[in-house]
């Protein structure tokens, strides 16, 4: 069983102004799938309110707040 391969799209020159901005950039540059990317802006969402020092919301706040980057 061999792994497949991604395509790899340059995030290019410009520096993302917000975090959120970031996220995105790397995510359109990851060549994955729109339901994997969803999976992984929820995460990184997570891991920036940790990164701040501050808890991230429970429940469906967090899918929303997540989801509102979209």
């Amino acid at each position: 069983m061999s792994a497949g391969t991604a395509d790899v799209i340059p995030l290019g020159q410009d520096r993302p102004e917000t975090y959120g901005d970031a996220v995105e950039a790397y995510l359109r540059s990851a060549g994955i799938g729109e339901s994997s990317k969803r999976i992984y802006r929820i995460s990184l969402t997570m891991w920036a309110w940790l990164a701040c020092g501050q808890q991230p919301p429970l429940g469906n706040s967090a899918v929303k707040r997540s989801a509102s980057w979209t």
